[in-house]
Parts: C-alpha cells; structure tokens; sequence
C-alpha cells in the first residue's frame, strides 16, 4: 500500500479533552507509533480544570504534526465540530483522550476505505481487552435501510464516533448537536445516513476506556442521557419520514426512545421534568397515531401529555410488574 510513487491521503485525527491529564500521553503514544505517517493530531482541550491544556503544549512540541488548541467548555459535539473546521486531510476520525489505537489502525482502516471506495470504515473496539458491541466477523458493505435496520436494533456501531474513519466531506452538512449526552448517536447517523458506501471490517483496532470517572458517561443523569438518545432517534425519524422509508420501524423507535425519557423521570422522581419534558411527549404521541403504532409504553406517554401525575404513578407500577416478573 505504501507505494512512493503514490502521495498518501492525509488524515485528520480529532481528540478531543476534558480533564485527561491521567490518559492524554497514552493516547498520544498510540497515535505517535502509527506506521501509517500522513496525519495531523487535532489535540483540542475542551476548558479543563486540571493539567490536561499544559500537557498538550508540551506534546505540541515533540512532533511537527501535532496542533493544539484550547477552548471555553462547550461539550464534546461541538469541540469535534471545532476539529472538524481545523482538520486539513482527506479522511478524519475521532479518538478519545482516554483511548488509544493499535499502531496500524490508520493503515489498515485507509486501506480499507480505498480499496472499497468506501466513505466510511468502522471496526470493532475492545474494551478492558474484550471486544466491545457487535462483533465484526466479515467484512461487510452496507446500504442505508441496512444501517437503519441496524440502528433501530441498537447495534453499537451506529452509535459512537471513535472506531471509524470517514470522508471528510460527510461533515459539510451535518449538525453538531448542542446536548451532553448521547451526541456521538446524533452525529454517527447524520453521517452513516449520508454515505454512500459504509464497510465494517472485522479487526480489533481501537481500545474504548469505560472506567475514566472524568468522562461524560460517568458525569451523566439519566434523564439528560434518555434525551439526548431521544435527540438522536428523532433525526432518524425525521429522516425516514422524508424519504418515506421503514415508517413503522422508525416510530416504533421514537416511541420507545421517548419512554426511555418517562422511566427516566420516574427513577429520578423529580416533577420537575414532568412539564419539561411534555412537548417531547405530546409530539411522540401524534407520531404513533399518525402511524398506526400501538403499544403500553406509547399509552403511557399519551397518559403523560394529559394526566402527568397519574402517569407517573402508572409507570412506577409498570416497572414494578416488569421486575417481578424478571424475579419470577
């Protein structure tokens, strides 16, 4: 692959930071030891409160490829965002600050996005050295109602950023949403949805770290992170619903997505979301019934846009049944 005669792509590797000073060498070491050479590392601190911004200057200076930048806290949407606008190559991918990557993720995740002309590599991640999500076994080549299919069964790829490489170009018109939680979904489909070829191939090339107690998934609530998934499965609806495709998939999902936001509400046991959130519900309920969709979970958001006090009492009651059923 490494021909002379043939000037390699440039990649643009984004790693965002916040409050990374225990992983951000790691990472960069894995970066560092690629043995594919043509990269730049977007290294952006997200408004850390420890060393994270002094230790990126210091790695600047060790190789010529290495651009940092520092920011007020904004999340880690729009601090991708903010990469994506200073990346300069053909190809981009994300990694976390408290991630690292085998020493040929970018070659064998180029090559694969070159030989299938694909916008669009992802692989599998491991996790405390097991494989993470679903496992890649072939390689496969996907089509949008394929990656549809796939989201509204949850598969992991469809819902994280990392562990991919993408044409930059996908970026041009994709939003980054402003929420804290669950905006790797919102983006991932935006540019799944607008690819044109997607490939997943079976190896092991990003280590996803789950035990940072800094990270936003430590950080999260519940309620927040319910919406943010929310967030993202209403493009997917919006999106089928433009194009008229897998309807009834699409709002069974939606429906699904905006009780995950009632439970949420009910663990919590905070009113105060009850009026929050009503919009949301009130919305959801006029896609089901545009639909023809009909489920408990849909019944209780419909009882929740009317009577929200007596829905709550009626899903702590429906959780309860399900639990014991489970102990059963």
């Amino acid at each position: 692959m490494c021909n002379n005669k043939v000037p390699l792509p440039l990649i643009s590797i984004i790693v965002p930071m916040y409050n990374a000073e225990k992983y951000i060498r790691r990472c960069v070491k894995s970066v560092l030891s690629q043995t594919y050479t043509n990269y730049e590392l977007i290294l952006i601190d997200d408004g850390s409160q420890d060393n994270t911004w002094t230790i990126c200057k210091e790695i600047a200076k060790m190789d010529v490829r290495i651009i940092a930048h520092c920011q007020k806290n904004q999340g880690a949407s729009k601090t991708r965002e903010r990469g994506v606008q200073y990346s300069k190559g053909r190809y981009v991918c994300f990694v976390d600050a408290d991630d690292h990557i085998e020493k040929d993720y970018l070659e064998k995740m180029v090559k694969c996005m070159i030989v299938n002309n694909a916008q669009i590599v992802c692989c599998n991640a491991i996790e405390k050295n097991i494989i993470s999500g679903k496992i890649v076994e072939q390689q496969t080549i996907f089509s949008t109602k394929e990656i549809l299919s796939d989201f509204f069964a949850y598969k992991q790829y469809t819902c994280v950023v990392w562990a991919s490489l993408y044409d930059v170009n996908l970026f041009n018109n994709v939003l980054f949403p402003e929420i804290r939680y669950g905006e790797d979904t919102s983006l991932k489909m935006q540019v799944l949805i607008g690819s044109q070829k997607t490939v997943l191939m079976p190896y092991e090339g990003y280590h996803y770290c789950s035990d940072n107690p800094d990270s936003a998934m430590h950080a999260k609530k519940d309620v927040e992170l319910a919406y943010g998934s929310w967030f993202a499965h209403n493009l997917v609806y919006q999106y089928c619903k433009k194009n008229n495709m897998m309807m009834r998939e699409a709002t069974k999902d939606i429906c699904n997505s905006s009780y995950g936001i009632l439970s949420s509400i009910v663990q919590d046991v905070n009113l105060f979301h009850l009026q929050r959130w009503k919009k949301i519900f009130v919305q959801t309920s006029m896609f089901a019934k545009q639909n023809h969709v009909l489920n408990i979970k849909i019944v209780l958001v419909y009882i929740y846009t009317v009577y929200p006090l007596l829905c709550y009492c009626l899903v702590k009651t429906y959780k309860s049944i399900k639990e014991l059923r489970l102990n059963i």
